[in-house]
């Protein structure tokens, strides 16, 4: 019997099953580690590995029993070209394993190591996701092969405009906010409002504060996210402009950040605007699919990841000339998300968006389909026109 897709899709697939536009709760099921970075200057974490920076190890030097959640699965992508299966035996790690914190940086360089032993070059991305269903750690590889591509990032930014103490602290708050509501169980989103309200008590505390602040301040988080030099400034004022009052400014410096040089950047404005989009009742955005289209075949999971999510809303009314323009620019890229073994939650929008360039009815490709059913739908997207 087949499962329908869990969260983070759930506000997708709601919104589509019901047909009346609204987004249902959503779930903070895809909180990727590296998210983490963005705070990372004010946390004692107790080590910065490579990208990554992991609070959630603040307390392990203090509590022995801290752990990291163990391996639920491990995926990969950006393999065109590339022998899996040989990258898959080097890995130093499998499923179900549990990597202690004080593990984790060697872990890590190993991995690095272990694959570009087989590949000749370092992967493009190493990203430990929290958590599928079962509040255990997802892990996603990117292998750098002929279905990855750099997307065309902005220069760089000069300015030196910078955002009140008391923003930074709102969003250092809602970060730290995130791992415990998940590991609580009360992880809900409400995105109704055109900005994001979690049902976990205190991180829906910490969010209407934030709304409350980027009501007054609009401009100067729109000024900051243009021209800040430094990204801790311009990914704080990505993810408090989503909270402002919707106009077209707003909306305008969001979009504009999806090529952000930053990954926490284009991460917060993304996920941002997939909240914007979903309001039911609201004058319709007009986002470019092109730079969506690039994030797609990136180097990195979390533009893969937020891309497609947004793209997913974008195709809901089957535009042709979109559609044949992601079959034509990304049709193995969605294959490889769509495959992603173990996960079909994070895999829900590549199957949908699969489905679509398929031309298949919407209660068909809703469901999570079963292997066969998604190779049926593979070989209608290749021969689609």
């Amino acid at each position: 019997m087949n499962a329908s897709f869990p969260p983070p899709f759930q506000r997708s697939i709601r919104r589509h099953a019901t047909g009346d536009g609204s987004p249902g709760p959503n779930v903070y099921c895809d909180v990727s580690i590296q998210r983490f970075r963005a705070v990372s200057r004010y946390l004692p974490i107790m080590g910065l590995i490579a990208t990554l920076a992991i609070p959630l190890f603040a307390t392990a030097a203090a509590r022995t029993d801290e752990t990291i959640p163990a391996i639920g699965q491990i995926n990969f992508f950006g393999y065109g070209g590339i022998d899996l299966r040989a990258v898959e035996m080097a890995l130093p790690i499998k499923v179900g394993e549990v990597i202690r914190p004080d593990g984790f940086e060697s872990t890590h360089d190993l991995m690095v190591q272990r694959i570009k032993t087989v590949i000749g070059h370092e992967p493009s991305n190493l990203e430990f996701v929290c958590c599928d269903d079962h509040q255990h750690l997802l892990v996603y590889i990117g292998l750098g092969g002929s279905t990855s591509h750099t997307p065309p990032f902005y220069a760089v930014p000069t300015g030196l405009n910078h955002l009140e103490p008391v923003a930074l602290e709102l969003y250092r708050q809602e970060m730290d906010a995130l791992m415990p509501a998940m590991q609580r169980g009360s992880a809900g989103e409400d995105d109704s409002n055109g900005y994001a309200l979690g049902t976990d008590a205190e991180l829906r505390r910490i969010q209407i504060a934030m709304r409350t602040y980027a009501l007054g301040h609009g401009q100067e988080l729109e000024n900051v996210l243009r021209a800040s030099a430094d990204p801790q400034q311009r990914m704080t004022a990505a993810a408090l402009l989503g909270y402002a009052r919707r106009s077209p400014a707003q909306i305008r410096g969001l979009i504009d950040a999806i090529l952000d040089p930053d990954s926490e950047v284009r991460n917060n404005a993304v996920r941002a605007l997939m909240v914007l989009t979903s309001v039911k009742n609201a004058q319709p955005i007009k986002i470019s699919a092109k730079p969506l289209e690039a994030l797609l075949v990136s180097g990195q999971w979390s533009d893969r990841n937020k891309a497609s999510l947004l793209l997913d809303q974008l195709t809901t009314t089957r535009d042709p000339q979109l559609l044949h323009e992601l079959r034509a620019t990304a049709l193995d890229v969605l294959i490889e998300g769509a495959t992603w073994h173990g996960d079909p939650g994070h895999a829900g929008a590549f199957v949908i968006l699969l489905g679509r360039i398929a031309n298949m009815p919407e209660e068909q490709i809703l469901r999570a389909p079963r292997e066969s059913e998604l190779g049926e739908m593979i070989e209608k997207a290749r021969r689609a026109d």
